[in-house]
Formats: structure tokens, sequence, C-alpha cells
């Protein structure tokens, strides 16, 4: 009994420290990364070259130029040999071995994706695919639960699987859909309704197969007729109004958001309600837009008047507008955090207010629709609201320079300092904010803005490296004219590269950088084809161990801003590029080819090529899923 009690006693001690264990912060000091404890301390001292956050107990590092994995004594618990690697997620990260992706253990034991397939079974369950590809499902004794006749069988997070089948009718493809539950009873017929939307846990929106209601005629010009259908009971409720068109969100507070339309009014599409029997509830042509129903409230949107300023109203359930005072927009987010996981938020009201925006600036609501002016947040605007209760905010755009950025908290009412560049919210965000302060060092501040830990150095200039990549930037969308010398002495296209060490910003951060123009000193106008929502056809390419040229980066856009357009650059003008210095440890050889045509000779492709050396981290070959 006595080593029992000791035994359990060294448990809860070890559970207790296993949380303050697991709470490691990243930090950067000039350029290299290291890890604190809540409380500032520095556990690892920054030595990495890439690190990410600590998940599951482990991080992904890279201390040269392969990542590996380590815990929170700084130890190697999975040796870097990777190209590159992801954070662990439900007990599997992501490595890369080249260009070829592998699922990796704690253990570090590695195996191959599994192939991505629109089939999925239930835990301890397995699909079984016939010799003529009709899909089934058998238990963990290798019972068949599901017979393999169906076309597609999808697991789903209420606890039953969608199941389908595919037919032929006048040679078109049709899918018909049904319900099973985990022991493969058929809940819903595969057919009996063309349409299963989920709106609830157990409740889905439905549309007949035979487009009847069985009651009163519906509109001819309808094509579907729908209704409200509970698993528990399997009874279909009809929606019989004939203004509904279909659901805007999912159950909330006994009511469906839906959009409806009046054919009196040229087909006007307004927002409403319904209830979980098809009935209407609400339904306004003035309601642009509904919010959900928390709770017994909801805030509506109204069509913009002659002010053009949009509206909202914070309504109940009989319709009736409770705020007197405009309200211009509400802070709300229908999902917290809490883990890995999105948690319902179930009620609008903090300690009793909404933070909103009116025309006076912002202010919060209660339920009686009374509106309160925030003095201490005069001459501001929200940007967003973190974990229902700190609000990000900034001076308005007629507010002086520089407009830094504060956190104020909706519950205490203390705003911290107004004086950070950029505020991000931590893993532990209910704790800790990161921010980059008026001097551009990084710091870890908790919720009464005192400083935990801050940065002592930062660079001037950061490398290039593959945890932080962009495409090629363009330095403005201006289009210069060549000096009367160019013209003279050159008479092609050419591309000039400056090799010394220019600064650019992306993503808030200098990174080091070259010059690259673009100059036609020719009388021939150079055409570009603009793709891909105005990517210009310029290539940065480097040579693998092989050999061979491999395309590293693109350009990242242009001021054209449709598909498939056209780019211009006339006779004597030029066009000025920032690209990112390659600074890793493979040596090898790069080049920027840019690809034209002269305006008249559309089918006659041209080149041109600027090579030039440099260093690489082999994740670059291959890493480009961020264009």
């Amino acid at each position: 009994m006595k080593r029992t009690a000791i035994f359990i006693f060294f448990w809860l001690c070890l559970q207790t420290l296993l949380p303050a264990q697991a709470q490691l912060l990243r930090i950067e000091e000039a350029g290299k990364y290291g890890y604190i404890n809540m409380n500032g301390e520095i556990l690892i001292t920054p030595k990495y070259a890439s690190a990410f956050e600590f998940s599951e107990g482990l991080a992904a590092v890279r201390l040269t130029d392969k990542f590996g994995f380590i815990d929170s004594t700084g130890n190697w618990k999975i040796s870097p040999i990777y190209d590159y690697a992801k954070p662990f997620k439900n007990g599997q990260a992501s490595v890369w071995l080249g260009s070829k992706e592998l699922l990796i253990s704690p253990n570090g034991i590695t195996s191959s994706l599994p192939k991505k397939s629109w089939n999925e079974a239930a835990e301890g369950c397995s699909i079984l695919k016939s010799s003529d590809g009709k899909i089934g499902v058998t238990n963990q004794r290798g019972d068949l639960i599901l017979d393999t006749i169906y076309y597609q069988v999808k697991w789903r997070k209420d606890g039953h699987y969608s199941i389908s089948k595919k037919k032929i009718i006048d040679g078109e493809h049709l899918v018909e859909i049904g319900i099973a539950d985990r022991l493969g009873k058929i809940i819903i017929p595969v057919g009996k309704y063309t349409s299963i939307t989920a709106i609830g846990a157990g409740w889905f929106l439905v549309s007949p197969k035979d487009n009847s209601l069985g009651e009163k005629p519906r509109d001819p010009n309808r094509k579907k007729a729908y209704g409200i259908l509970k698993l528990e009971d399997c009874v279909f409720r009809p929606i019989t109004d004939p203004r509904f068109e279909y659901i805007e969100g999912k159950i909330s507070d006994g009511c469906i958001r839906c959009i409806f339309s009046d054919a009196d009014q040229n087909n006007l599409r307004y927002r409403g309600f319904i209830d979980t029997t098809g009935q209407v509830i609400l339904a306004n042509t003035n309601y642009s837009y509904a919010y959900p129903f928390l709770n017994g409230y909801a805030f509506v949107s109204k069509r913009q008047d002659k002010s053009r300023v949009k509206k909202k109203f914070l309504i109940n359930k009989k319709g009736e507008i409770l705020n007197k005072i405009n309200i211009t927009g509400i802070q709300f987010k229908p999902y917290v955090k809490s883990g890995n996981h999105n948690v319902a938020v179930k009620d609008y009201f903090i300690n009793e207010w909404v933070i909103v925006t009116t025309e006076n600036g912002i202010g919060r609501i209660n339920r009686k629709g009374e509106v309160q002016i925030i003095k201490e947040l005069a001459g501001m605007y929200s940007s967003s609201l973190v974990d229902q209760r700190y609000l990000h905010v900034l001076p308005n755009r007629d507010q002086p320079k520089p407009h830094y950025r504060s956190v104020y908290d909706v519950i205490s009412g203390k705003l911290l300092p107004i004086r950070y560049k950029m505020i991000y919210q931590t893993l532990y965000g209910s704790k800790l904010f990161f921010v980059i302060d008026h001097d551009q060092r990084s710091a870890y501040v908790d919720t009464s803005g005192n400083i935990i830990w801050q940065q002592k150095k930062t660079l001037d200039r950061y490398p290039y490296d593959v945890s932080s990549m962009f495409g090629l930037t363009v330095e403005n969308q201006k289009t210069h004219k060549l000096g009367w010398f160019y013209r003279f002495w050159f008479r092609k296209p050419k591309i000039s590269f400056s090799f010394l060490n220019f600064a650019f910003t992306e993503n808030g951060r200098k990174y080091k950088g070259h010059n690259l123009y673009l100059m036609n000193p020719s009388r021939d106008t150079m055409v570009f084809d603009a793709q891909l929502s105005g990517r210009l056809p310029f290539k940065l390419q480097a040579k693998d161990a092989n050999g061979e040229w491999q395309t590293i980066n693109y350009c990242k856009g242009c001021d054209v801003v449709f598909l498939n357009g056209k780019k211009y650059l006339l006779p004597g003008d030029f066009w000025g590029y920032r690209i990112p210095q390659f600074k890793g440890h493979v040596k090898t050889e790069f080049r920027i080819v840019v690809s034209y045509t002269k305006k008249g000779e559309p089918d006659v492709p041209l080149e041109m090529i600027k090579t030039f050396q440099g260093g690489i981290n082999p994740a670059q070959f291959w890493r480009t899923d961020f264009f």
C-alpha cells in the first residue's frame, strides 16, 4: 500500500512537470534559433539555422543543411539526416529525403505516405475493394459490415458512413447518396434523396428524389424541394415556404441561417432563419447577411442606404432590433482554438458585452442593445479578436505615423503599450504574445505587458533559407527609362545583374538580395506572357548534383491582374527586381532565364540567360509549394 502511494505521488509530480517542459518557446538571436521556458530562461542556446516550435515533445531543427528532431533538453531524438521536416501532429511528422515525402514516428521509424483516397473507414475498420472496383468495409475480425457494392464510402465525424452508388442514365453519370451507421446498418437508403448535407450532429438537409413534398404545389421554376431530417427518427420535415433557396450555416441555438428569394421583387435574395421543423422563424428582405443565433441573440446586416455605410443590428428571436446606435462592425469569431482543435463559441457576449465598431469609434454592446464607446481606444480601429478576449488594435489611418499596434484585454479593460510593429498569438496565447517591437527586436510579453524575453541582437539582413521562401520580388511596378549611354552602347535586350548586397523587405523582415534589371535598349518591343494571375516568365534555376538545371524560384507577379495577359517592355525602358541571395551549404551554379517574344513575331520564342555562383540547401531544389 505504501509503495502504491509513493508511486502515485511521483506520477502526479511527473504529470505536473510535463506541461511545463512542453511549453518551450522558440527564440532567435542574430539569425540563430533556440528555446526558452515560460519564464524567459534560455534552456536551449540559439545555434540552429532553422527551427520550428515544439510539438508533442519534439522540435524539427537544422544545424547546417539537414533537419532532425530534438527533445526539450536539446538532445537529438531523431538524427539530422533529412532535407526538410515539419512539426509532429497526431503522432506523425512529415520529413523529406530529396523530394520524397515520408512519415516519421517519434521513435524515428519512417513509412511511406498513404495513398490518397476518397474512401475512409472508421477507426478499427478497413476499406475493402472488390475486383470490379466497388467499395465495402470490414471490421477488425475481417467481417464484412458494408457490402462491396458502393462507389464511395466515407467515415464522417458525426459517427456515420456516407455511402454512394454511381449510375449511368442517358449517358450521364449520376451519384446517389445514403447514410449508414458504424455497424453497417443502412439508415438512409442510397437514392432516396438526391442530396444530403450535414447541418449538425445527426441533422441533415435533404432533397427528395421525386422533388415533391406531398403538400401544396411548389413554384414550378424551383428545381429542388428540401426538408430537414434527423437520423434519430428519420422523419422528413419539409420546408414548405416557397421563398426558401438554401441554407447558409449549421444548426445554432435551434435555428438555421438561410437564403431566401422573392419572385415579386425580381428574385431579390435576402437572409433569414428556419427552425429544425423547417418552419420560417425570421425572413426580412432588408437582411443582406445574418450571423447565427447564439443564446437567443444574433446580428444581422441591413442593405446599404444612400450613405453607403454598412449597418449591423442586434436582434432577438422575435426579430426586434435592440440597438439604438448604428453599428458598422462586430468583433466575433465562431470558434476558438483549444489545443489542436477548434471549439464552437456558444455566446456572443463576454462579461455581458460584445466588442463592436461604431461611427464614433470602437465600443461595446450589451444584451439590451446599449452601446458604450471605449475611451481608451479613441482614434484606433480593431483588426482581430483572439480567444474571444484579446483585441488587436492600431491607430486609424488618419492618425500621425508611425502606426504601432497594441492589444486590449476585453475582460480586464487593460491596454498594452502602443509600441509594437507586429503582434502574434503564441501557442499559449492566453498567457503570452510574440511581438516585434518598434526597434525591430522580437520579444515575448505577458498579458500585462511585462517582457518575458527580448531579443538582444537582430540581423540587419537575413539569409534566404528554406524555412522562409518566397518568390522573386518586384522592386516596384513602374517602368523606368534607360539613359542614352545604354541605348547607344547596347543594341540587344539584356539582363543586368548587380552583385552588390542590397536589402529588401518581405513579411516584415529584411533579407539579403541582389538587384536585377531587365533592360530593352533595342528598337523592338519585348512581349511577356503574364500567366497565372500575373506571373511573368522569369525563372531562377540551379544545377543539382547531377549537373542538371532545376527551377527553384519564379517571379511572384506584376501589375497584370488578369489571366493570360500580356506585359510589354518598350524600347528604351527597363524594369527593376530584387532577388534573394542563396547562401546554402551546397555550392553550385545559378542562372536567370527570361522568356519573351518580339512584338510582331509572336511565333519566335526568345530567351535571355544570366549565370552566377552561389550556394543552396538541398530542400530548396524542390520546395516550391509556396509559389
